[in-house]
């Protein structure tokens, strides 16, 4: 189910590496390694680039950690709110982490911090999962990591179906991997708000969207617009991609709910 769904940010990677060729990347940090599509990709970019590529993940997978090399690619295991402000200031940022306002609105403040604390202009920011469910929707590894006035009330068990500001029984759910909140929309609700509400503190900044495969979110300095407006301009709030995405995810939480009806009717009866 989850290679149906085309959960990865390593999905992008054809947008992804030319859009950091036309801006002169060369150092890279990824916030949520997992399994390490992506990462593979951009540790031999850092390698090539005479770079390097650090990940943050307080739980990567094993599949990921083969990709660390130590001198081109760098992991530092933690929580990205942790480990971000000891970091010095990238080329590129990929976050793709805990999914809720709270962690990527200051997980930006500091990659602006970073950038302002050297004197260098706002870097490349690469944000996933700005649609549907996150986009309007917090969710949380670990709630508890997440301070009371910033966390929504939640569910471990109850899903999601697009267009469905609740939660229901069935439809996409975390099943005890990652919980969601029990409203979509409203104040410091999910990953586009966030960034909505960041581009409010600092100002003159480009952005740019891509509705497909849950959402890919650009932020660049202004004086990197053009260039990398040149690239994501096709995909850029395209309303085809988006209608796609749309009929995709419906398509998708109705297998799910077929898989659930099979299950129901295979269990034995008490």
């Amino acid at each position: 189910m989850a290679d149906l769904l085309l959960h990865s940010m390593a999905e992008f990677a054809p947008v992804i590496l030319p859009l950091m060729d036309a801006l002169h990347v060369r150092d890279t940090l990824e916030i949520g390694v997992e399994y390490g599509p992506l990462t593979r990709l951009l540790v031999d970019r850092a390698r090539a680039a005479g770079g390097v590529h650090v990940g943050i993940d307080p739980a990567p997978k094993p599949e990921a950690l083969e990709h660390f090399d130590n001198l081109h690619g760098v992991l530092c295991e933690g929580r990205s709110l942790e480990v971000l402000a000891s970091l010095p200031a990238m080329d590129a940022y990929l976050v793709d982490g805990d999914h809720n306002h709270f962690t990527v609105l200051n997980e930006l403040r500091l990659i602006a911090a970073a950038a302002r604390i050297t004197g260098r202009p706002f870097p490349l920011v690469l944000l996933h999962d700005i649609g549907w469910p996150c986009g309007r929707r917090d969710h949380y590894y670990s709630p508890d990591a997440i301070p009371p006035e910033h966390r929504h009330p939640h569910t471990w068990d109850l899903g999601m179906r697009p267009g469905d500001p609740g939660v229901w029984q069935g439809g996409m759910r975390g099943e005890g991997a990652y919980a969601v909140a029990l409203h979509e929309g409203g104040r410091g609700n999910g990953v586009l708000t966030a960034i909505e509400d960041f581009l409010k503190e600092a100002g003159d900044l480009a952005f740019f969207r891509i509705p497909a495969a849950l959402g890919l979110g650009v932020l660049v300095d202004p004086l990197h617009a053009s260039q990398a407006g040149s690239i994501l301009a096709p995909y850029h709030d395209n309303p085809l991609l988006e209608r796609l995405e749309r009929n995709r995810l419906e398509l998708y939480v109705r297998v799910i709910d077929w898989q659930d009806q099979a299950g129901a009717q295979a269990a034995p009866a008490r």
